[in-house]
This record gives C-alpha cells, structure tokens and sequence, in this order.
C-alpha cells in the first residue's frame, strides 16, 4: 500500500464531497508507440525490456499491474485551499476532533463559507496535513479513453450533456443526455481541444472516499 497526492478541480471535488464521484482517469505515462506499419505498438518501460502486443487486450493485460497506482492505495487529495488563521504546523488537522486546516477555495465559490483569505495556495502546494480528503483505491483499470462506459462516466461525478442524435429528431428534439457527452467535455476541458479524438491510453482508478485527513481518525456523529 502506497499514500500518493492526487490533484482534482473544484467541480470535481465538490463531487466527491456530494459522493457522486467514484472514478477518475489520468493519463497512462509515457503512452505507448506504433510499430512501423501499423501492425502493433510497443511501450518500454522500467518493468521490462521493450515489447510489443498486437492488440489493445494483451497490451491492457499486460500494463495494469506496472502502472503507478494499485488496489490499496491510499490517495490524499489537493485542491485549491488557504490556511486557517488559527492553524499552524504545530497544530495540525485532526479529523477526529473537527478542527479544521484551512479553508477551501470550492467552498467559497459555492457559498459554503463566507470568510475573507489572503492569499489563495494552488492545489499543487497543499501539504498532506492540510487535505480533508482520502481515496482508497479498490480497482485499476488499463484502457483506451473513449472505452468510457456509461455507467462509469457517471461515477466520474460530471453532469450529463446532450447528444445530437444522428438517426433522426425526437421528443427531445433529435438530442440524448448522456454521461459519456459529459465527460468528453471534462475531458477536453482539461487536455485541449483534440484530446478526446486522439484516444490516449488512460489507467481509471475506482476508489471509495473518505471526509477525513489521511492522518486522522475518521469523524465521528
């Protein structure tokens, strides 16, 4: 079992405070290469020598096991926060007695708080002691991106988006809300324009989600 820092955006954090984000998806690194002529790709990483799979399956197969997460891991997360004003390292988050770090910029944006801060601190720079979120993961998955069922794109936490319908109008106006349509947008919101099309690898990480410091006891009542 390894403890990693994990980074989210503010809608998605507000979605694993809401439960309704189970799953999220980052980029396999480094992606793994064409053959010349197309007939299979190859990936050289530091668990074995260069290789080659003729088909998306073996090379999935093959992949999950080295990639940098695992089952049991446990993921403390990073958001855009400031420091409590009575909060110092001396001091630290203890989940179990409701003191909390700092205050969290999702929070605000959404009205949870009305409180003035300073300075804003990037998620990248929060500290462990200041994360109010912890993710056990339960299950890794190697795949393509647009591999995406619905049922997962829903556990991604994003809002269903409508889908033009190509076979023809109905009631809704020629249109179909799907999860899918919603994370392609997050997607590409995220990596650019082309990211979606280009169909990277990807590792999809299930997890379940605690409201506790990675340090703390979980909170009681």
């Amino acid at each position: 079992m390894t403890d990693r820092p994990i980074i989210f955006s503010g809608p998605m954090v507000r979605a694993l405070l809401a439960g309704t984000k189970t799953q999220t998806r980052r980029m396999l690194r480094p992606q793994p290469q064409w053959l010349e002529g197309g007939s299979g790709f190859s990936a050289g990483w530091d668990w074995g020598p260069l290789s080659c799979w003729s088909n998306d399956a073996d090379f999935a197969e093959a992949a999950t096991p080295h990639v940098r997460y695992l089952a049991g891991d446990r993921l403390w997360v990073r958001e855009s926060w400031a420091p409590n004003l009575g909060t110092t390292r001396g001091n630290e988050y203890r989940a179990d007695h409701g003191q909390s770090a700092g205050v969290y910029a999702w929070d605000l944006a959404s009205g949870d708080q009305a409180i003035r801060v300073d300075r804003w601190h990037p998620s990248i720079h929060m500290p462990r002691w200041a994360s109010r979120l912890t993710l056990t993961v339960s299950a890794v998955r190697v795949q393509r991106l647009q591999e995406i069922s619905e049922e997962d794109a829903r556990a991604e936490g994003v809002p269903p988006q409508w889908l033009a319908d190509e076979l023809g109008e109905d009631e809704r106006g020629g249109k179909t809300l799907t999860a899918v349509t919603g994370f392609r947008d997050l997607w590409t919101s995220l990596h650019g324009a082309s990211a979606w099309d280009a169909n990277p690898w990807i590792v999809a990480l299930t997890f379940t989600v605690e409201h506790r410091n990675i340090d703390g006891e979980a909170a009681h009542g």
